[in-house]
């Protein structure tokens, strides 16, 4: 992020972008309420090639993006049957403790299962949004969500 334009960081930390994937009327299927912002953005090889950017047009390097997530989550424990929204970073708080490592609706290895949902729902929406600023990958290179942190 540090090599791009200041103008255009402010526009990309500024932005803010929604996701409502719950379904209450479904027993089964899983979903989020949740704003995210991008808080970072860099390529694969930042840190060995200090003068390419994501910005430039002959990069054939996967560009990685972090953002930022805060809002609700559908959840319901082992043996309910009844969905409830929790926060977030509540339902995707991990412990090593066998007994809470598994979740009705999102299965075993919850928070990543949390954390795979909301990359694949945001990455087309994050990927029109960097295309207006110029930023777009070349080629067989992708866009990749690298973290996915709380607020």
């Amino acid at each position: 992020m540090k090599r791009l334009p200041k103008k255009i960081q402010q526009i990309i930390k500024r932005e803010r972008f929604d996701l409502d994937s719950t379904q209450p009327d479904s027993r089964y299927n899983k979903g989020v309420k949740i704003k995210y912002r991008i808080s970072g953005i860099t390529t694969d090889h930042a840190k060995w090639y200090g003068e390419s950017t994501p910005m430039d047009k002959d990069l054939r390097q996967d560009i990685w993006v972090n953002i930022k997530v805060s809002g609700v989550a559908e959840t319901a424990n082992y043996q309910d049957t009844i969905k409830s929204l929790r926060p977030i970073a509540e339902v995707a708080k991990y412990s090593n403790n066998t007994w809470n490592s598994c979740n009705n609706l999102w299965g075993y290895q919850y928070h990543k299962q949390i954390r795979g949902h909301i990359r694949h729902h945001v990455q087309p929406e994050i990927e029109n949004f960097l295309k207006l600023m110029g930023i777009q990958p070349q080629g067989w290179c992708n866009l990749k969500i690298k973290t996915v942190g709380w607020e």
